[in-house]
């Protein structure tokens, strides 16, 4: 599926029209999924029938975040180790990933965020900086995440970084283990 900025504004257009719909729309299937999301669907609906070695495209005008997809996943797998990046990451977010944390559901954290990451948000940079144990500083723009757990694992690549959002966000969730241990 060739995603352009007409695509995109078509198939949210068309989502937004039923913004209250609790059903996901797929626009494709195969080896690749593409699904369109509305602002009514749960996660367990959006993965429905996702398992592993497979590869789920979404663009979602939902209103839930990377955060909470992480939290989605983690305890859905039991427990796991958490590796991701951001550009930036607020205070929220950091405080959902730190109780997930505690409540032993995600293991060890390990993150990448940008360099100006304290001067983009200083709340959640501090509890990063202060409760991450492997962190590393670059100048990054990705955005993703990695769950791995003892019999499952995501690979989630997104134009979502780690903060409240409720924009129209695109989510790769890919379940092959090669991936996430790669």
């Amino acid at each position: 599926m060739l995603v352009t900025k007409d695509s995109v504004h078509a198939l949210a257009g068309r989502r937004t029209a039923a913004a209250g719909d609790a059903v996901p729309h797929f626009t494709s299937t195969g080896p690749v999924d593409h699904l369109m999301v509305g602002t009514g669907v749960k996660f367990d609906e959006m993965l429905a029938g996702l398992e592993r070695d497979q590869v789920r495209h979404i663009m979602c005008h939902s209103r839930w975040s990377m955060h909470q997809l992480i939290e989605h996943l983690a305890r859905r797998i039991g427990k796991a180790k958490l590796y991701f990046t951001t550009w930036t990451v607020t205070e929220a977010p950091m405080r959902t990933l730190l109780r997930l944390h505690n409540q032993g559901v995600i293991t060890a954290m390990h993150a990448v965020l940008d360099d100006r990451v304290e001067k983009q948000n200083a709340n959640g940079a501090q509890l990063a900086l202060a409760n991450i144990a492997s962190i590393a500083f670059t100048g990054i723009h990705a955005k993703c995440f990695v769950l791995i757990g003892e019999n499952e694992s995501y690979t989630v690549v997104t134009t979502a970084n780690l903060t409240r959002n409720k924009r129209i966000e695109l989510y790769v969730v890919d379940t092959h283990a090669h991936v996430a241990n790669g």
